[in-house]
Formats: C-alpha cells, structure tokens, sequence
C-alpha cells in the first residue's frame, strides 16, 4: 500500500512540474511578444537596422548578385 501511494504521489509532483513549466514558458513567451509589440508600436525597436542589412546600398548589392 505505501508504495502504491508513494507512486501516485510521485506522479503528481511530476505533473505538477510538467505544468508548472508548461504554464511559465507559455507565459514568459507571450509577454515578451507583447513587450516587443509594444516597443515597435513606440518606435523603440528597428528591426534589423543596426547592422546595415537594410541599407540601399546592401540592397543594391544584394540584386546584383541574385
């Protein structure tokens, strides 16, 4: 009987914590997604800008060798 109960008991706190990093990753994801949305709609975040890739002239260069 103790190890009948010590095996329910124990698959429950592995559920519990299958879900508790389910539940923090789902979280943690979403509101980072909203903090990004949020920091583009303020203007706060250009994409892609700081290391040049979008300039005219890489773009230039990117159509020639294509």
């Amino acid at each position: 009987i103790g190890l009948t109960i010590w095996s329910g008991i124990e698959d429950s706190i592995h559920m519990f914590v299958f879900l508790f990093l389910a539940v923090g990753l789902t979280l943690s994801i979403n509101w980072f997604l909203m903090e990004a949305r949020s920091l583009q709609a303020q203007g706060k975040l250009q994409w892609g800008t700081e290391d040049g890739a979008t300039s005219s002239a890489r773009q230039e260069e990117l159509k020639k060798t294509d």
